[in-house]
């Protein structure tokens, strides 16, 4: 266990209120980031407010208020109730029953945990391609929900949080609630931002034009009441000063890791595991890795399989793109031990980034929640993905990963078979990779960073 000073446990005393998409989880990447952010804190000193129809993590918290996209449409279009306090995951809300049934088949279908289907999965790719129509959208419906309620005031004034901590998203709304409860309850706001939002995907479209200036002008008022922000990567800080103002500080996911074996000896036999998303054209590169894995094992009588497993099921369409890979095997989503189980089980772990125009314009800024995690595993790390990308950057420039910057097949193939002919050249990016892992991603760094930006608001 680490140790932490006693000035940050005096600190972990104050009252958190977080405000995000995500609740706290210990399998989702912004839920598993503000978990590592507030590990310390008593349960009765985090409260949360979210905003996805998901499970929170009782055993981190258990204090919630959770705001949903159906309530918003149910308020807008029905008059519906909106947002309750949740207190256990089984305590679904009563709107369910009150609302029109097209709502409710969206809502239950989302909440069912298998693979989205038919209207609701086409919403789901839109949200996560950025269709401007559909953004629009969503804003207009939260400025018709009356959310403001009662309900929520006073399950804020209950708790009475000494600092509202906010991890932005892509929608003007969030800000909207964010200010709100700042200005209303007259408390602090720290702002922590995962991802760019700030640039037009769209370059022809209007409405994108019309959501950007919104959204810009919403985010710079936010950055100026925030009395700290806290960036993913230097390289979102160093571009957001200038621009948009603020004080930054750096701060990204923490892990507490088991110790686990070194690498298990492979023989004839190299496993290989990717645990990630595979949207945002991500299964692309990894398309090209199982092909690239193909060529290696006839050339070299090797087993090279890439295993893959997403936090959310993989749509069918793409699970049948990726198993048409003789070295590529597809798994169900993991829980957080069970992804300790496999990750000891490999020899080398996979990050990827999308080579598209519109997905690099998204992650350009981003260093992914799971990266800590590969890390910290004394595993070898394969990345791949464009240059330009912070996450990409980040493992090259550090040596903590072998990296490919090209979607080129045979470059591909011939980093790969780097470091699968040599278990030297593994162990090297193991040393570099853990050291990375020891100065900038464990709790020991990360709790006292947190603690004085709170004790600072």
């Amino acid at each position: 266990m680490w140790s932490i000073s006693q000035n940050a446990m005096n600190m972990c005393q104050k009252k958190i209120l977080v405000l995000s998409h995500n609740a706290f989880s210990k399998t989702q990447n912004n839920g598993k980031t503000l978990e590592s952010f507030f590990r310390k804190w008593e349960k009765s000193n985090l409260a949360q407010i979210f905003l996805q129809p998901e499970n929170p993590d009782f055993e981190f918290c258990d204090n919630y208020f959770r705001i949903t996209d159906y309530e918003a449409m149910s308020s807008a279009f029905f008059n519906g109730e909106i947002g309750h306090r949740l207190l256990s995951n089984s305590n679904e809300s009563e709107f369910i029953k009150k609302t029109n049934r097209l709502i409710q088949r969206l809502y239950l279908d989302r909440r069912s945990g298998v693979e989205r289907k038919g209207l609701s999965r086409i919403l789901h790719k839109g949200f996560v391609e950025r269709v401007p129509f559909l953004i629009f959208l969503r804003d207009i419906i939260w400025r018709m929900a009356k959310w403001d309620t009662k309900k929520l005031n006073d399950w804020i004034e209950e708790f009475s949080p000494d600092v509202l901590f906010f991890q932005g998203s892509s929608s003007v709304f969030g800000y909207k609630i964010a200010l709100s409860i700042c200005e209303k309850h007259r408390i602090p706001l720290v702002l922590q931002l995962t991802d760019d939002y700030t640039r037009p995907l769209y370059k022809y479209s209007v409405l994108e034009l019309v959501n950007k200036l919104n959204y810009r002008r919403i985010f710079k008022r936010a950055i100026s009441k925030s009395v700290k922000v806290i960036a993913v990567s230097d390289y979102m800080a160093r571009e957001y000063g200038p621009v948009f103002g603020g004080s930054y500080t750096t701060l990204m996911n923490s892990v507490e890791v088991k110790d686990l074996q070194p690498e298990p000896l492979c023989g004839q036999e190299i496993r290989l595991l990717y645990a990630g998303n595979v949207l945002l054209k991500r299964w692309e590169v990894l398309e090209k890795i199982g092909k690239a894995l193909s060529h290696i094992n006839s050339r070299h009588n090797l087993n090279c399989i890439l295993h893959i497993h997403s936090p959310t099921p993989i749509p069918q369409d793409i699970v049948n793109r990726l198993s048409i890979q003789e070295a590529i095997r597809c798994g169900r989503p993991l829980n957080q031990n069970e992804l300790w189980a496999q990750i000891e089980a490999s020899n080398i772990l996979v990050h990827v980034e999308s080579f598209d125009e519109k997905m690099k314009r998204i992650t350009r800024l981003s260093i992914s929640t799971k990266i800590p995690e590969y890390l910290a595993s004394r595993r070898c790390i394969f990345a791949v993905g464009p240059d330009e990308v912070a996450s990409i950057k980040y493992l090259s420039e550090n040596r903590y990963a072998h990296t490919g910057t090209s979607l080129n097949l045979d470059c591909i193939q011939r980093k790969l078979e780097e470091i699968i002919v040599s278990s030297d050249l593994r162990s090297e990016y193991v040393r570099s990779a853990r050291a990375g892992y020891l100065a900038n991603h464990s709790p020991e760094i990360a709790l006292p960073e947190i603690s004085k930006i709170v004790d600072s608001a």
